[in-house]
């Protein structure tokens, strides 16, 4: 909107705040988990589960069961071997609409561009199945909203706005920890304020 709108928005009774709805992407996007499971070790991907002692956390029992892990991200896989058995719930804040594959990559066509949050799911709570890796917390539950989407152009992002409309449905569904392994430049105020 031109800058004089937003400053007539500004000076209305009630409006805390009116800013630029920045652009949100991934952090880093990479290729499918593994067909088969990888045991954690220091010499590949899963070093972090054997660095931060997670390993030993999971041989003592902590496995997150009876915990909800909440990710606002891209599309997922929402039938993966490693995420299905974990899934309760997600939601698409591009279509408004929420259910058990209400995000699905292969549903909505996005499967090569919309890996990222497939690939987060997979770290925070990768089922301890046999298939792909096991995440830090394989007993826990997965409610996911899909905040970021493929553009005209191919790449994936979104706005400010979307991502916190994903973050708000995910909170009012009882999360209360939220990952976004999220980037973008502009400093937002809507973000600071859920914090």
């Amino acid at each position: 909107m031109p800058s004089g709108k937003a400053s007539d928005i500004r000076s209305q009774s009630g409006v805390s705040y009116v800013e630029t709805d920045g652009v949100r992407t991934p952090l880093s996007l990479s290729g499918t988990l593994p067909t088969s499971q990888l045991v954690p070790s220091i010499s590949n991907g899963l070093y972090g589960l054997v660095t931060t002692h997670t390993v030993e956390a999971q041989a003592a029992g902590n496995t997150g069961r009876g915990v909800t892990a909440c990710v606002a991200d891209t599309g997922l896989d929402t039938n993966h071997p490693d995420l299905a058995p974990n899934l309760v719930d997600t939601y698409d804040v591009f279509s408004n609409t929420s259910g058990l594959h209400a995000t699905d990559v292969y549903a909505l066509g996005v499967q090569r561009t919309e890996t990222h949050a497939t690939h987060v799911s997979g770290i925070v709570l990768g089922a301890n199945n046999g298939l792909g890796i096991v995440g830090v917390a394989p007993g826990a539950k997965l409610k996911e909203a899909r905040v970021l989407k493929t553009q005209a152009d191919g790449t994936v992002s979104g706005e400010t706005s979307e991502v916190m409309a994903g973050v708000l449905w995910l909170a009012q569904h009882g999360c209360q920890v939220i990952n976004m392994s999220l980037g973008g430049g502009d400093r937002s105020q809507a973000e600071a304020a859920l914090y």
